[in-house]
């Protein structure tokens, strides 16, 4: 399992007893996002020093431009197609990341298949997936990449071009 905090811890103590009350349970495999995206640099190097757990960064890595900051102060960045603006600034943050030695994710918020299927498209640079956004609405506008038995697919998909999407309905 996965934990994300979404900034909820407000000082480095209290998200200090929180990680280690997670890793008490053995299942967590990381944290995302423990303290809040404005938390000083000395209190966030203080927190991954100390971290029993890997603790990746979510709202504190939009885009290649926040990279440096991720690499000195978490271990892994968790990138959304909407939070980077897209699928050209999502690969070349991914590819950054890399780099930098941090451990990748790609996520997403709840989002119809155009978005997911466009993540998708850059699960090879991602350790960590987390594109089931589409899976939480009843009116998905578009088709496109599916899951089946925890991997996503495009087998199904009506689109054999491109993203592979297409507005439900329309066939090709």
């Amino acid at each position: 399992m996965r934990a994300d905090a979404n900034e909820a811890w407000k000082t480095r103590e209290e998200a200090l007893r929180q990680l280690e009350w997670l890793a008490a349970d053995g299942n967590i495999q990381f944290v995302e996002q423990p303290m809040p995206r404005q938390t000083p640099a000395a209190d966030l190097a203080w927190l991954r020093e100390r971290s029993p757990l890997p603790l990746f960064a979510d709202e504190s890595g939009h885009t290649v431009a926040d990279v440096p900051h991720c690499a000195e102060f978490f271990h892994g960045v968790n990138f959304k197609l909407a939070k980077t603006g897209g699928i050209s600034m999502a690969h070349e943050s991914l590819c950054a990341a890399r780099r930098a030695g941090l451990k990748t994710m790609l996520g997403c918020m709840i989002e119809s298949s155009l978005l997911i299927s466009a993540a998708a498209h850059l699960a090879e640079l991602a350790d960590y997936l987390d594109l089931d956004g589409n899976l939480l609405i009843t009116n998905d506008p578009f088709q496109g990449v599916t899951v089946e038995q925890g991997r996503l697919s495009f087998a199904a998909a009506p689109a054999k071009t491109g993203l592979r999407v297409c507005p439900r309905g329309a066939g090709n």
